[in-house]
């Protein structure tokens, strides 16, 4: 059994020698990673923001889950701002967590579908079931049309 102490320390080199052609960038760059982003400010955060949703908005219900809009006074056209509620009798914590980056993800990607300077909350019901984010886009495109028409 060989012990730590006993290794020989490496040799300290730089990262490459001088002369050596640098190595390929793998990181690839998204163009449209600003605009399909999901800042902190586009979050509901207090009890009492989602409060305020709860008491003043609008909702539409879908399979298992509920859509709540309600406008943000921002004056911000584009401020959409997003809260998901998902109970704990939905399933463990990772069940959990799963549903609330399908629809993180889903809003992400699909700002432009919810209404304009809105705070919308998802509430999710302990019977919804969702694996993809396909299932998702086809759960919420209904919901979102009625919002649009209503």
């Amino acid at each position: 059994m060989v012990f730590w102490s006993e290794c020989a320390p490496a040799p300290v080199r730089a990262s490459s020698e001088e002369g050596e052609p640098r190595a390929a960038n793998n990181w690839r760059r998204n163009a449209v990673a600003g605009v399909c982003s999901f800042p902190r400010r586009m979050r509901l955060h207090l009890n009492r923001e989602f409060q305020r949703v709860y008491h003043e908005g609008k909702r539409r219900h879908g399979q298992g889950f509920s859509l709540i809009f309600a406008p943000n006074g921002s004056g911000d056209e584009a401020g959409r701002r997003l809260g998901i509620s998902v109970r704990k009798k939905t399933g463990n914590a990772v069940r959990r967590n799963r549903i609330k980056r399908l629809f993180r993800e889903f809003f992400r990607l699909h700002q432009a579908r919810f209404p304009k300077a809105s705070d919308i909350v998802i509430t999710v019901r302990p019977g919804f079931v969702c694996d993809s984010l396909a299932a998702l886009d086809a759960a919420m495109t209904p919901v979102l049309r009625r919002q649009v028409s209503a």
